[in-house]
Formats: structure tokens, sequence, C-alpha cells
């Protein structure tokens, strides 16, 4: 999955769509997933705006060599994508003299993209094993924002900057990787040399245009940026066995990464007749982290039991520099693990500890500013340091819980994280909006802080009720989140929760004959601990059915029909009854051909929002999708040894 420049370009996520059916579903519209299928270059909808996706690619795979002791596989994917997307922003902020800010975006994005992946593997006798992995991507974007920006007090709505953004992105990355492994004479011994290099530059060229309305302020901003970041990896491998069941591995190698960020822009204000750089939005940023890697890993396998337990040690520098400032930090860290794979009686148990060293992006440490949304400009911070994160995991499947087939899975995750790298966020005037005494530009920076934790939970049972020939499946899901974040100097914690739960009865009554009923239920709540005031707290409830009949074996019909329902925080006029419908005719030699037409959304009720809330307000933004549409889909499978 992909996804180099956002597909949109826009600063809040989408809802999923409202079909109960489409809950696992990927966006595949502009960066298909990884996968070897076809259907990885099909196109969903779900995504915000309306989207026009087009695709083509090609995959090859085959072995060579004597003995076929040589494999190669690779594809190429193009595809390109244009979205049009209409966004309602409300920012309902926490006092500090500031009104509310409400935004009209018009977004409109094309896109293209090429991708490369090829994979080659050599087994040089009975000892020597030889693999490469080049990899190449090159991706082009083109993006114009109408933003309209206006403050509200209580009913008093006052227009505030006009804005239009003309932005051309390209960005090319490689990726390489060669790994050798070499088994030696005593049994079990090997040694591997694994070796990596990865290269991205992305370019990038603003032009804009303000209007600030109750400043009575006008600009035209150019502005031109390109970053590059290369990482270099070399790794040495030793396996070591005690006996039949045990040894241990032991790693040693250099890692390293450099990344170089310029940015300049020039600005002509007002009756300025020629364009002048603006020092605050211009400037370079140097960084690098890494240096020398080591592991040591003790590893059991016997009777179904597998464990994995050792430490990583990290010496690693860390440098930033701007054009002013500059920091250096240096961590000596020892960062242990434990991996615990077990069956025993048919079921599953997976036990899981680490801990991480995660190092600020360059974005996050870049001095100067970058204004492309006048109403949230983002700064980075120079004095970042890296983050150490603690992640617990464990993952419990009992496929054999009863002689009936019934299945178990119980999954626990929770993280903890010093110095976490939370979001900070103030208001400014000093990014081309405000009058001086309300203040509703948001300047958006990083700061380390302690305390964030998070945890999640499922538990689920699946079970064969005979009586109506049908399979179900109960789940229920607990998420929390405890995040800093910070108002200026004020710290202050968002924790949002979520508890899921659902139960479908999918039925198995014969081959012609198949429905699915669903049911969910889920409760949604975001609070600002400092200000309560503005919580975020719903309930979604969805469900419906789905039948599919196979009328004669050349015909198929399917239905379904789902309702979704909100509930708190102002969201009843999202409620909505989803139809889709589609009748599917398989013709050829043994039906390999399928020509399907198919209607989504009959009833054209389709819509799409999202509420948060953080340091410094709380956040609706509800946007345009595509409703209804009839899609002529034609499907022909090759594949000789299919049945009929």
């Amino acid at each position: 999955m992909i996804d180099l420049l956002s597909a949109t370009g826009t600063a809040s996520s989408s809802a999923p769509s409202q079909s109960p059916y489409s809950k696992n579903s990927v966006d595949n519209t502009f960066h298909p997933t990884a996968s070897d299928d076809v259907s990885s270059m099909l196109v969903n909808v779900s995504e915000s705006g309306i989207t026009d996706s087009r695709a083509v690619g090609t995959n090859y795979s085959d072995s060579w060599g004597k003995n076929n002791n040589q494999k190669v596989q690779g594809h190429y994917l193009f595809n390109s994508s244009s979205n049009d997307t209409d966004y309602d922003i409300e920012d309902e902020y926490y006092g500090k003299n500031t009104s509310d800010n409400v935004q009209k975006q018009i977004v409109n994005t094309d896109n293209i993209n090429h991708r490369f992946n090829a994979k080659y593997e050599y087994n040089i006798g009975n000892k020597d094993y030889l693999m490469v992995r080049p990899s190449i991507i090159y991706q082009r974007k083109n993006e114009d924002l109408d933003l309209t920006a206006w403050t509200r007090d209580s009913t008093v709505q006052d227009l505030l900057l006009n804005q239009n953004s003309k932005t051309s992105q390209n960005v090319f990355s490689n990726s390489d990787e060669v790994m050798y492994l070499h088994r030696l004479s005593d049994k079990g011994h090997s040694v591997s040399f694994d070796g990596r290099f990865s290269y991205i530059k992305t370019t990038e060229d603003i032009d804009m245009v303000f209007e600030n309305v109750q400043a009575n302020q006008n600009a035209v901003q150019q502005t031109y940026s390109y970053n590059i970041q290369k990482t270099f990896t070399g790794m040495m491998s030793y396996i070591h066995p005690f006996g039949r069941y045990s040894g241990i591995k032991a790693d040693a190698g250099w890692n390293v990464t450099y990344g170089v960020i310029k940015r300049k822009s020039e600005i002509m204000a007002d009756e300025a007749e020629d364009f002048s750089v603006d020092s605050l939005l211009c400037g370079s940023t140097f960084s690098d982290f890494g240096g020398l890697l080591a592991n040591l890993a003790y590893m059991f396998s016997k009777s179904g039991v597998n464990i994995v337990a050792g430490t990583e040690y990290q010496a690693y520098n860390f440098r930033t520099k701007n054009d002013i400032t500059h920091s250096f930090h240096r961590y000596n860290s020892i960062l242990p693990y434990f991996v615990m794979r077990c069956q025993f009686g048919g079921n599953q148990l997976h036990l899981q500890y680490r801990t991480l060293q995660k190092y600020p992006g360059l974005m996050q440490v870049q001095d100067a500013i970058n204004n492309a949304n006048a109403t949230m400009a983002v700064r980075g911070n120079n004095r970042l340091e890296s983050a150490r994160h603690q992640n617990i995991m464990m993952r419990l499947v009992m496929p054999g819980i009863g002689s009936d087939g019934s299945v178990g899975v119980v999954f626990v995750n929770m993280e903890y994280a010093d110095n976490f790298i939370a979001s900070r966020r103030s208001l400014s005037a000093a990014t081309f909006t405000g009058d001086g005494n309300k203040r509703n530009s948001e300047m958006y920076s990083y700061q380390n802080a302690d305390g964030y934790f998070s945890t999640s939970g499922l538990v689920a049972y699946g079970f064969p009720a005979n009586f109506i020939k049908s399979n179900i499946n109960l789940s229920s899901m607990l998420q929390y989140a405890k995040t800093p974040g910070f108002w200026d100097e004020e710290k202050s914690f968002t924790r949002t929760q979520c508890w899921n739960n659902s139960a479908t009865i999918a039925s198995n009554i014969s081959e012609a004959v198949d429905f699915i009923l669903d049911f969910n239920c889920k409760y949604t709540q975001s609070r600002n601990l400092t200000y309560s005031d503005y919580d975020v707290s719903y309930w979604t409830v969805s469900y419906g059915g789905q039948i599919n009949w196979q009328i004669i074996p050349a015909i198929k019909l399917l239905f379904e029909c789902g309702r979704t329902s909100y509930s708190g925080s102002g969201t009843s006029q999202f409620n909505a009854v989803i139809s889709n419908a589609a009748v599917a005719y398989k013709f050829a030699k043994e039906r390999r051909a399928e020509l399907r037409l198919s209607v989504n959304d009959i009833f054209n009720n389709d819509n799409n929002f999202v509420e948060t809330t953080n340091e410094i307000y709380r956040r609706k933004v509800t946007s345009n999708v595509l409703k209804r549409y009839i899609m002529l889909t034609f499907t022909y499978n090759f594949n000789k040894t299919q049945s009929k």
C-alpha cells in the first residue's frame, strides 16, 4: 500500500462508507494494495469526493535455470486518478480570545503513478542463496485548492479570507535489497549478509493568492521546495544452533538515514510590484540519524513452541541543522524484545513484547513555515528528540472450542511511549489571517511529551447454527488512547475511546442461495481533558442484509440493503439507507466469462462526515461522496483448471 503523495491533500480523513458490507474494503482508487491479484487494481469509491480512476498492469513469474533453481517475479502498474472533493469544516475553539472558524474547501486533484517491483532468487548449490529485490516508483500530483474561511461569534459570521493554491508535486523513489546466505559445514550453522538502499526525492511548486478580507490585505506567493532522503543499511548475521531445538542469532551492522529539505518562498503583498523573499517561509534543513546496530537473540523451537528472545543495541547519533539553529543527540539504546508462538490442542497463542526508538521525520524538524493552508501553518521543531515506544501484544486463536466447529479469538494490544512526539498548536496572526484582536490562524508544530498510552482488545466467537444452515459470528472490540498535546505552553491530553459490537449471520443453505444478516453498534467518544465542554460522543448503529441467488447456472442476482443511524453530537442528519443490486450473466467455455450490471446506492442517500477533538478545538468535517451510479463489468478467467 504505497502512497507517496496524498490522494486528496486535505487535512481530514473521511468517514467509512455507509454500506455495512464495505467495512473491510481497501481504498484502491489511487494506491492499490501490494497484491498479485487483479482485484488490487479495481476502483473502490468509498473515499471522499468524486474520483475517476484508470489502471493497467502486468505481472510476470517464472522459474529459470537447471532444476528451476532460479525464480523471478515482478510487476509493473500504472494508474491515474482525478478527484473532486468539497469540504465543509467547522472548528469550535476553546475560548482564549478566539471565535469559531468555518471553512469551505474545493479540492481538485490529478495523480499519475508508475510502479515497478521485481524479485530474483537464486539457489546456488546446496549451501548458497542469493536474493535481489529492486523497486522503482514515480508519481506526479497536481492540485487546485479554493479555500474560503469565515469567523463566527454566536450567530454572526464574517468573511475572513479567500485563498487559491495551485500545487505541483513530483516524487521519485528507488529501493534495492540484496541478501546472500551461506550455510556452513556444521548442520544448522549459517552466515548471511543483507544490504539495503533507498532513495526518495520530492519536488513541489506552489502558486498561491491570498485575500485577507478583515485585514484588507492581498498577497501573491510563490514557493518551491525539494526533499531528498537516503537510507543505507548493511547487516551481517550468524546463526549457531545448540542441539536440535535451540540456538542463537547474532547480527551486527550499520544503518543511517540522511535527509535534506530546502524551501524558498517569495511574496508580493498589496501595492508591491516585485516579489521579495520572506525569511520566515524559507530555509534549509539537514538531518541524519543512525550508526551501529547490533542484535543478539536466543531461539527455541520444539513441539509447537517457538520462542525468540533478545535485545537490540543501537549506538545512534541524531543531528539536525537549520540555517541558524542546530542540535545533536547521542543515543545508546538497549531495546529488548520477546516473541512466543505456541500451539496446544489445536489452539494458537502468540505473545509479543517490543521496544522501539522512533526518530523525528525531516518535516518535523524543519524551521521554515509552511503556509500552504493559510488557516493552519506548519513549522517544525529543531529541538525534537527521539521517542521510545513499548508494545505488548497477545493473540489467542481457538479453532476447536467445541466439537461443532466453533472458533474463538482473543486479542489484546497495549502501547506506551516516553518522549512521545506530540502536536503543539497555537493561534497567531503571523500567517496572513486575523486582525490582531481575534486570532484565527493556527500554527501547528511538534513537541516531546510523556504520557502517551493506547490499548485495544477484541473478543470474537463464531459457531454454526445448523437449524438455519448458517454460521453466527459475534465480536466486541474496545479501543482507548490518551494522547498528549500542547496549546502554546499548556499541556493537555486528548482521550479517545471506541466500543464496537457486531453480530453476523452468514448462511450456507445451498449452492444456489446464500444470505448475510449484519448488525453493528459502535460508541465513539473523543474529549479534551482540560476543556470537557467540547466533547465529541455519538452512537453509530448499522444493520442490513444481503442475498445471493443463483437463479440458473448462468444467471446470478445480488441485493443488499443497510441502514446506518447516528445519535449524539448533532449527527442525526447523516442517517441513511444504502441499497445496492446486481445481476451477473456467466457464459463462454466453462463459464469463465462474466458480464455484471450493478447499481450502487439505489436511493441516492450516501454521505460522509467525521468529527474529532484536539488541543484547541472541536472539528466537524463533511464532504461530498459518489452516490448513485451504474456499473457494467466484464471479467474473464483464463485459468484452465477452474471448475465449472
